[in-house]
């Protein structure tokens, strides 16, 4: 690491700490504290919410009863929740590909990485 031109040594247990801190899957899982869910669980919470917010609103805009359409709607809360998760598990493999070459390729050419590694 360069902080004011000069190379600055960290401790392992600051590297580590650096390296975890942002990574999926890091924070213990609790049911009751969604930034620790999995992406694909905070996409399909989300979507399943904006759809139904969505209906919501159309409903009281457009001044007709809340079951009005409601099996439609519910279908299309439903596929919209399956996309999102199905969208978030893509991202979560995407990423994991990525680092995964990153740290190959960091593996093969280390003398490139000297500056960086500490």
């Amino acid at each position: 690491m360069v902080f004011n031109g000069q190379h600055v040594k960290i401790s392992p247990e600051e590297f580590k700490r650096r390296e975890t801190f942002l990574t999926e899957g890091q924070i213990k899982y609790n049911i009751f504290d969604p930034f620790s869910w999995p992406l694909p669980y905070k996409l399909t919470l989300a979507s399943g919410l904006a759809g139904i917010t969505s209906c919501s609103y159309y409903n009281i805009f457009y001044r007709k009863p809340w079951y009005q359409a409601i099996v439609v709607k519910s279908l299309l809360i439903s596929g919209g929740m399956c996309l999102a998760y199905f969208a978030g598990k893509s991202r979560v493999y995407n990423m994991a590909t990525r680092d995964a070459v990153i740290a190959h390729y960091m593996e093969l050419h280390p003398d490139d990485f000297d500056r960086t590694s500490d």
